[in-house]
């Protein structure tokens, strides 16, 4: 159950039936296949304490993809344990958050509990 992460600077999530880049992925992901349940987009979490349930359920493998901006998912972001990807829809604004965001790969993070 390995997950990935996708950073997106293009656009936010709407829900008010608009394009947006967030739920065109969505929707080509479930049409490929992947429970609705396994795609995330942290945009949902507005604060740091609500995104800590999708990161951890991102490193137990309940979330597969997670959809997010380099500023939303990036410092505290600690969702390595099944990365197996990180996908970078567009070039960051500062080199640095390209570097950041690329190195959520490389550092292991043990999973807690959640209730489901």
């Amino acid at each position: 159950r390995l997950t990935q992460m996708i950073f997106c600077d293009l656009s936010t999530p709407k829900g008010d039936g608009s394009f947006n880049v967030y739920d065109d992925i969505r929707g080509k992901l479930l049409s490929g296949g992947i429970p609705a349940a396994e795609v995330a987009f942290i945009h949902h979490a507005d604060t740091e304490t609500k995104k800590k349930e999708p990161f951890t359920k991102v490193r137990c493998g309940k979330v597969g993809v997670l959809l997010g901006s380099s500023q939303k998912m990036g410092a505290g972001t600690n969702v390595q344990d099944l990365l197996a990807a990180v996908h970078h829809l567009d070039v960051g604004w500062r080199p640095a958050d390209m570097t950041a965001s690329s190195g959520r790969a490389t550092v292991t993070v043990r999973c807690g509990s959640i209730s489901m």
